[in-house]
Order: C-alpha cells, then structure tokens, then sequence
C-alpha cells in the first residue's frame, strides 16, 4: 500500500484561491508516494474535507446571526427601558426638591423648628460604647 512517507506541517500547506472564492490548502509541496493515483486520491479528500469544512462554518454562521441579531434588540429593548426608568425617577427627585423647597419658604419657623426638635431627638438617642476586652 502506498502512503504518504512524511507527516508534513500547517507551514508546509499554502493557500489558494480557487474560481469558487473558498480556501483550499495548496497540496503540491506535499511528499506523496510515486503513485500518481494516490496522490490525486489524497488531494481529493483533503479538498473535500476543506470544503465540508467550510460549508459546516458557514451553516453555523447562517444559524448564529439571527440568534445575535434577537440579543442585540433585546439589548436595545432593555436599554430603552432603563433610560425611560431613569427619566421617571429624575423626575420624581425633582418633583420632591421642588415640594419640599416650596414648603420651606411657606413655612420657614416651622421648618426651623421642626429641624431644631428633629435635632435634640437624634442627640437623645442611646449611644453605644464599645469596649474592647
């Protein structure tokens, strides 16, 4: 049986270009034996082998790129969301800064009051002393 006499190195493989546009190894520097049957045989699986290859790599391409292009809108979709979120919360903080400044220029010696009385019931409060043992 004739075979292949050396094992040969991804280095030893040159590229090609063929009328098909695919990539397939250049096999003339491979050392076949002097059979020429062989080495076509050889050849012929090699590029089938290449072209199954490529033909699974673009199957897989084809089946990823809605699957990326449903995560990037559900990416899109939450960002949306988050935005309109932050908005709304924005919108509440200043409605509540507003209030709370219109009650205070209503009512300034109640508000100082009530921060006076806020005051000394914070300083009543039971402090904790930690010892350490």
């Amino acid at each position: 049986m004739n075979e292949i006499k050396t094992p040969y190195s991804p280095s030893d493989v040159a590229s090609s270009v063929h009328d098909d546009d695919k990539w397939t190894p250049d096999t003339s520097k491979l050392v076949a034996s002097k059979s020429g049957s062989d080495s076509t045989a050889t050849n012929g699986l090699l590029k089938n082998a290449v072209q199954g290859a490529h033909a699974t790599l673009d199957r897989l391409a084809d089946g990823a790129a809605p699957v990326v292009q449903q995560l990037g809108d559900g990416v899109s979709a939450v960002e949306d969301a988050l935005q309109t979120k932050t908005n709304q919360l924005r919108g509440a903080r200043d409605a509540l800064a507003n209030s709370v400044r219109n009650t205070v220029r209503r009512h300034p010696l109640a508000t100082i009051a009530g921060a006076l009385t806020l005051g000394l019931m914070i300083s009543r409060l039971p402090r904790r002393h930690h010892t350490v043992r």
